[in-house]
């Protein structure tokens, strides 16, 4: 049954829904308006790729390989549909191939184009290359791509995403308020259409057609005071970064689709930005435009300037007006030095700059500079600009509204903000504490988000008690990895049927059951969950390989095999499945992925671990006893490895240590009969008859049918 707040929105946002109309529906009263702004980037921001709807970057088939991740890509079409693909090279073989239909385009390709895959369920995942307007056009990695390990065919268009480059979708109401990913059954609205800057419609539509007053039922940007006016700009050109932070924090109860075109955005959302004097304030980044702008003299000092001081909405940049609106107030300034007839005024006052979040876009520095800077700003950047740097760690400073536009109860966002993305953990942490004790009637939203710090922060317990408090699906899920955490399987799995409960489709929660219940040794029961959690999202590589591990442990190597292939192909840097394929494998087929998975995560014990075990059989004892001693040193406490690098040193006859590690062994994990068993005969083989014998009838307490252990305690009492 579903909890209060879930019947609250579904009776709440259908309303919502009814109160915009079709996007079609302002064109025959607004025909010349509606031509006018067809033309806009914006009325492009996202449509249906379609032979009609093609550009230059489907023209003829592309490839393009990127290095970094050592992956090949085919961009092509075949009939009238357009299709993505990746694959890797192998001795002149292709491996973990995938590909992928292209359904939408992001963006209008004034300055880049992206790519959107719609799969079968309705989820929309981006795909990993884009297309970018300079120097004339060419294909590279999407934004946030251009790195070793990347979301690839994996990342997917979350509301945020969707609701800034694109029209409201009606199903999507009220989805947008919960913690599900988007799902489209319906039809994908394409553009940005009048309701978004002009609020909703059906009732203004509904009054023209009737021929009724209709224009007082429709907001008039126009008539806005000026904070309300820049705001219907600022709910997609204001992020103050793209890196993790927040940039922003929605309030709950209230949706990404649900900000109203003259509602104060205070009673939305709260805007956030690095702490004043770091470096990161004089970032420049795709979403810039309203951050740098509200920095500059002439937004400040003006009183009047807002977003359509220079920009007419309606219809595409115009220099001329651009030149009108400085000529506005610098007259006296511009009759002593003429403009640059090609560039006009924002040539250099406001230079087009390379983005540091996606170094091959050029887009205008809305930070109007008073002395523009003699460098070239249209220089290559570095793709490691796009987020592989060391990521910030400091406060979270409020950027919007200013602090006396807040209430009492703010507190709670902005302590929230501190630990969203770990940013200020520690701080965040007794600052969020504080605020939940005075305001202990706060939405359990917080305190999740209190729980999710805590885990993080490591404090599991108090983690548990925060996620107990928030019973939501989310809080019921993060209980589940607090327990796994834990190492009690039992009750993760208790908690991850909350979350399963309250949301069918959680496919995290279903892996992370699965997961659980193969430790518990119910590798049935864990392939069951697991299979769930695949057909929730057939496009995360977790479930596929702990589903191989499952079946491995069932006995079905033939299917276990599968599925590490699958996990592999989706995520061909994905060290686990390596690992598991090297255990199923043997000879140079064991040793090739053995060796793939420990260069993909050297810092994996497992795959270490496996490594040595393929170079032992290939009696490379050498490198098998390097392998060994990393991987304990990366995880001293696994009894299995201390057996296994045991009985590799009797093989290299040095029996003092391998007794040392089968003694380890067994003092990890007292019921593992294997280490015991060893540790008996190697004792026996020392000439130690009574420590031997002592081990052999401690294993036969526990395992009275353990393959030769009753032989060997025969022959030690002889």
């Amino acid at each position: 049954m579903a909890s209060p707040a879930r019947w609250l929105v579904a009776i709440l946002w259908p309303l919502a829904a009814a109160d915009y109309a079709p996007p079609e529906s302002c064109a025959p009263c607004h025909q010349e308006i509606a031509a006018r702004y067809a033309a806009t980037a914006m009325s492009r921001s996202l449509y249906a790729l379609t032979p009609a709807t093609a550009g230059a970057d489907f023209r003829e088939p592309q490839s393009f390989y990127h290095a970094s991740s050592d992956r090949h890509y085919a961009m092509e079409r075949r009939g009238g549909r357009f299709f993505m693909r990746r694959w890797q090279d192998e001795d002149g073989r292709r491996i973990n191939e995938i590909e992928r239909e292209v359904h939408y385009v992001l963006g209008s390709g004034n300055h880049a184009r992206s790519y959107l895959h719609r799969a079968a369920d309705g989820r929309l995942v981006q795909l990993p290359l884009a297309w970018y307007a300079d120097k004339g056009g060419f294909w590279a990695m999407a934004p946030g791509y251009d790195r070793p390990v990347h979301a690839d065919f994996r990342r997917p268009v979350d509301y945020e995403c969707l609701t800034c480059h694109n029209g409201y979708t009606p199903e999507l109401f009220g989805q947008d308020a919960t913690e599900r990913g988007v799902r489209i059954q319906g039809r994908l609205t394409e553009g940005i259409d009048c309701q978004r800057c002009h609020g909703p419609g059906a009732k203004h539509v509904e009054a023209a057609r009737r021929g009724a007053p209709a224009k007082a039922l429709i907001v008039q940007p126009a008539s806005l005071g000026r904070d309300r006016q820049i705001e219907v700009c600022m709910q997609c050109h204001l992020e103050t970064t793209s890196r993790p932070l927040p940039h922003k924090l929605i309030r709950p109860g209230r949706g990404v689709m649900s900000y109203r075109p003259g509602e104060p955005m205070r009673d939305w959302a709260l805007h956030f930005d690095h702490a004043p004097g770091t470096p990161e304030q004089e970032k420049f980044e795709v979403v810039s435009a309203v951050y740098r702008l509200r920095k500059s003299a002439c937004f400040t000092a003006s009183g009047t300037m807002t977003c359509t001081t220079c920009h007419d909405p309606h219809e595409p940049a115009s220099q001329g007006r651009y030149d009108a609106a400085c000529s506005s107030c610098h007259t006296r300034f511009l009759e002593r030095t003429p403009m640059h007839a090609r560039t006009g005024c924002a040539g250099c006052h406001m230079p087009l700059r390379r983005t540091e979040d996606a170094v091959h876009v050029l887009l205008t520095d809305h930070f109007i500079h008073r002395d523009p800077a003699a460098r070239d700003w249209r220089a290559t950047l570095s793709a490691s600009l796009e987020g592989e740097g060391r990521p910030y760690q400091g406060e979270v400073a409020l950027h919007y509204p200013p602090p006396d536009a807040l209430r009492p109860e703010d507190e709670l966002l902005l302590a929230a903000a501190q630990v969203k993305e770990q940013t200020n953990l520690a701080a965040g942490i007794a600052r969020l504490e504080r605020a939940l004790r005075r305001f202990p009637d706060a939405a359990k939203e917080f305190r999740f988000e209190l729980g999710e710090a805590l885990r993080h922060a490591g404090r599991l317990d108090a983690a548990a008690r925060a996620y107990g408090e928030a019973s939501l699906s989310q809080a019921w899920r993060g209980l589940g990895l607090v327990e796994s955490a834990r190492g009690q399987p039992q009750a993760a799995v208790a908690a991850f049927a909350r979350a399963i409960a309250a949301d069918p489709l959680d496919a995290t929660a279903w892996n992370g059951q699965g997961e659980a219940l193969l430790r518990l040794g119910r590798p049935a029961d864990a392939a069951a969950a697991l299979r769930r959690a695949i057909a929730a999202n057939p496009d995360l590589p977790e479930p596929h390989h702990n589903l191989a591990a499952a079946l491995a442990a069932a006995g079905d190597a033939a299917g276990a095999r599968h599925s590490a292939l699958e996990a592999m192909t989706l995520r061909p840097d994905f060290a686990a499945p390596h690992a598991l394929l090297a255990s199923l494998s043997q000879g140079p087929e064991g040793l090739r992925y053995a060796r793939r998975a420990v260069a993909l995560d050297p810092r994996d014990a497992g795959a270490h671990d496996v490594l040595a075990l393929n170079l032992a059989q290939s009696d490379q004892f050498a490198d098998a006893r390097r392998h060994w001693e990393e991987s304990l040193r990366l995880a001293p406490d696994r009894a299995a490895v201390h057996n296994n690098f045991a009985t590799l040193l009797v093989r290299m006859g040095d029996r003092v240590r391998a007794l040392h590690h089968y003694r380890r062994a067994v003092a990890l994990d007292p019921g593992f009969a294997p280490a015991r068993f060893n540790l008996a005969v190697t004792l026996a083989e020392a000439g130690q008859t009574a420590a031997a014998r002592a081990e052999a009838d401690s294993l036969l307490r526990g395992h009275p049918d353990y393959p030769g252990a009753r032989a060997l305690r025969d022959k030690l009492r002889q």
